[in-house]
């Protein structure tokens, strides 16, 4: 038996806040502590989260930032080890945890997430040898040693990525993550959209990988978008047309996102 805090995020949450409480509550074991990260819901998010026995704490710092909205999570942890789930994220493996967990034991692997699009189930050790911008970290569910989680802490200077961003130094570092597939995770983000997908993208380009911001890809990314035309495929070349033209954009200055997913206003 292991012991571990968890940190939820919330925003107007209550449509799957309780699933997602029910999930964590149902894991072998269970979290010592739930801390809720709330950005000025005004929902029944904090009422149900206050009725499943959390700690509710207010996010300080005007417009939302993942990072320190982790960071002011992981001032309140105690435990070894610090669960980052999404309000989006239902656990419906009660061993899906301890899977993350036993990768943990591997010293050299400070943190492990939940690949929810591979329903087979299996580990895959990520390093910088095979780390690609995308497969370091997933933040709506990763479990992290928590004295390595507080001593690199997230850069709060940057507006999305902050998950890969954070896997990029452990790599720098030496150290790996983990990958854990199987049928253990239901995300369920009504918020998720294309934008959301060029956002994290370009943020990842910009920030993180910048092999994605090369020439060679963005004019690959263009002619996906001719083609898609030439298919009838409109939508799709909006969307490439689109992440082309931010990714040139991003080579002149670094992006900014204003997040529609929480509130720009600071909780009192």
């Amino acid at each position: 038996m292991f012991s571990y805090d968890a940190i939820v995020r919330t925003y107007n949450s209550a449509a799957t806040l309780v699933d997602t409480l029910a999930g964590l509550r149902s894991q072998a074991p269970p979290p010592a502590r739930i801390i809720v990260i709330d950005s000025g819901s005004t929902d029944d998010t904090l009422p149900i989260a206050t009725a499943w026995e959390c700690e509710c704490h207010a996010y300080v710092g005007g417009a939302f930032n993942y990072s320190r909205s982790l960071n002011q999570g992981l001032s309140h942890v105690t435990a070894p080890f610090v669960l980052v789930l999404s309000s989006h994220s239902v656990l419906i493996d009660s061993s899906a945890v301890s899977k993350m967990q036993a990768c943990l034991e591997d010293a050299r692997v400070a943190a492990a997430y939940i690949v929810h699009t591979k329903p087979e189930p299996g580990v895959v050790l990520i390093s910088s040898a095979n780390f690609n911008g995308v497969n370091g970290l997933w933040n709506a569910c990763a479990l992290y040693k928590t004295a390595v989680a507080k001593r690199l802490a997230f850069d709060e200077r940057l507006p999305a990525c902050e998950d890969q961003h954070f896997a990029k130094r452990l790599y720098e570092e030496g150290l790996a993550t983990a990958a854990v597939s199987g049928r253990c995770l239901d995300y369920r983000n009504s918020r998720y959209s294309r934008l959301k997908d060029r956002n994290d993208y370009v943020a990842i380009a910009a920030y993180v990988f910048k092999e994605k911001m090369s020439w060679p890809l963005i004019a690959r990314i263009a002619m996906a978008g001719c083609k898609a035309v030439l298919t009838g495929r409109f939508a799709d070349a909006n969307d490439r047309f689109a992440l082309a033209t931010r990714l040139v954009a991003a080579r002149v200055r670094p992006p900014q996102f204003r997040s529609k997913y929480f509130s720009d206003v600071t909780p009192s």
